[in-house]
């Protein structure tokens, strides 16, 4: 069988709403062979979400693999996958991106690599529906991208080898769909020049290493304020994170994962972090010194065998 991984990601970084987003070395992974059969399945998952993510035809990663033979206009390969999901699902993580983009690599990969990047790039944003996520899942590093004309683009840093962060993951879940809901129609131009400013200075202080100016630059004026009420102790965490030894704090995606930066080797203090979760009465699992990469599930795919 062929082994692929994808990585899992954080999107709207800092204020980059619907823009930004990262890799992380945490990984979705599958096993895969082609069935005999056209459009057979045999699906297995281990791990997060394996007592109700459906292993027949309606799995995310399913679709957006049969979506490719759809695309290619060539009858559906059947497939035998074992998943191994080590990323926690409704999380703010990237789930369903790294979800759609293994689909996509896994049929890609079974019909000898027929599709272009930008094809590849297309096809995950049909999918899912915004390009921060599937972007850094599909490449990896620290991605800036958009839509023109219908088409993604999408420009790759490399990650400063020297950032690192630490996840604050609570035990409840909370969808893209229900975060949404709760963005205003519209902000002031005050809050609209200050956040382009801060993207801005985001994407310069990352490209050019500048961690310390990369943290004065993290607050969001277009969705974190709004959505904060969804995801407990965020604005105090943000109040106190530097005092802390963390570079900032923000919501990772959606939500409700909280994603503290860090500058490797140095020293930091989660315990008033803790106290204030506890306090909201919140149940979570810190993940700490968890590493970015420059690399992303096409760089992977090379590797299958």
């Amino acid at each position: 069988m062929k082994h692929l991984r994808v990585p899992a990601t954080s999107a709207n970084v800092g204020p980059g709403f619907d823009t930004l987003g990262l890799a992380f070395e945490w990984f979705l992974e599958c096993y895969f062979t082609k069935l005999p059969e056209n459009g057979t399945l045999e699906m297995e998952i281990e791990g997060f979400g394996k007592k109700y993510i459906p292993v027949t035809k309606e799995n995310i990663i399913y679709k957006a693999y049969d979506r490719v033979f759809k695309y290619k206009n060539i009858e559906t390969y059947g497939l035998k996958i074992n998943i191994n999901n080590s990323v926690p699902i409704a999380r703010g993580m990237g789930s369903s991106s790294s979800a759609i983009v293994m689909g996509i690599l896994v049929a890609n990969s079974l019909l000898n690599n027929i599709l272009t990047q930008d094809e590849l790039l297309q096809l995950a944003y049909e999918l899912e529906g915004h390009t921060d996520n599937i972007t850094a899942a599909l490449l990896g590093g620290f991605i800036t991208s958009g839509v023109v004309n219908g088409q993604v683009k999408a420009v790759k840093f490399n990650i400063p080898g020297n950032l690192i962060c630490t996840l604050i993951v609570p035990d409840y879940e909370l969808s893209t769909v229900k975060a949404r809901k709760v963005l205003p129609s519209e902000i002031s131009f005050k809050d609209a020049v200050q956040n382009n400013i801060n993207t801005s200075m985001i994407v310069s202080s990352l490209s050019k290493g500048d961690l310390k100016l990369f943290s004065q630059f993290l607050t969001d004026y277009l969705s974190q304020p709004y959505r904060a009420p969804l995801v407990k102790g965020i604005t105090k965490i943000q109040e106190i994170a530097r005092d802390c030894g963390f570079l900032g704090a923000c919501i990772s995606g959606a939500g409700p994962t909280i994603i503290l930066f860090t500058e490797k080797n140095k020293s930091t203090d989660l315990e008033p972090i803790k106290k204030i979760l506890k306090d909201e009465k919140i149940n979570f699992t810190i993940y700490k010194d968890i590493n970015f990469i420059n690399y992303g599930g096409l760089d992977l795919l090379s590797k299958v065998r």
